[in-house]
């Protein structure tokens, strides 16, 4: 009886480990990650410009090609002169079906995150959140379907 009530766990545990957050409709920016203050609240596709972080603290973060056969989008974290001062990193991506999925890359050199996208162009951003507060988005940019079939 407690393997069964343990499996059951498990299996839930795994379930909300890997799901993504999905939502559609209107956005209160003070609780997204991918959105900051005086943003809009409704997602949009078209990319805006992104923050400049100072010097001493730049990190990188890369935008793989989505997935040609399951149109996923996958970041990764490539570091930086600042990455010992990020707290941490929301990842957003709005699908072209209006759909939003969020989460936080590790700022540790080389995590992954990989979100669910779809077979249209969706649109990508990261916000890095620095030790002392200071936020930035420095990936804002579209992140189109490639069919390799050609169809």
């Amino acid at each position: 009886m407690k393997i069964h009530y343990l499996a059951i766990v498990l299996v839930l545990g795994v379930a909300l480990l890997t799901s993504g957050c999905t939502y559609t409709g209107k956005l209160d920016p003070s609780g997204f990650p991918g959105l900051g203050p005086g943003e809009e609240t409704t997602p949009s596709l078209q990319p805006s410009p992104t923050d400049r972080m100072p010097t001493e603290q730049e990190v990188q973060i890369q935008v793989n090609q989505k997935d040609s056969s399951y149109a996923t989008v996958t970041t990764i974290f490539a570091g930086g002169k600042g990455q010992n001062m990020v707290k941490d990193i929301a990842v957003t991506l709005i699908c072209s079906d209006g759909s939003v999925r969020s989460g936080y890359l590790e700022p540790k050199k080389l995590s992954e995150l990989t979100l669910q996208g779809t077979r249209g162009t969706d649109r990508i951003t990261a916000r890095v959140t620095l030790l002392d507060g200071k936020s930035y988005k420095i990936v804002d940019q579209e992140v189109p379907f490639k069919n390799l079939a050609g169809h």
